[in-house]
């Protein structure tokens, strides 16, 4: 009985250390440059059948 108590305890704190997050979390630069509007220009002129959806 103690022995079980013990398992669900460990597997508690192992969960809750393997889905935490760090507060301080590394940020990547948002790529504005590529936008819907900037691909449909580009590949217009290859394809001038294209559409965008």
């Amino acid at each position: 009985m103690m022995f079980n108590k013990i398992i669900i305890k460990h597997l508690i704190i192992l969960t809750s250390m393997m889905f935490s997050q760090d507060i301080q979390q590394i940020t990547i630069p948002r790529d504005t440059s590529y936008t819907l509007h900037s691909a449909y220009k580009k590949y217009k002129k290859d394809y001038p059948f294209i559409l965008a959806v």
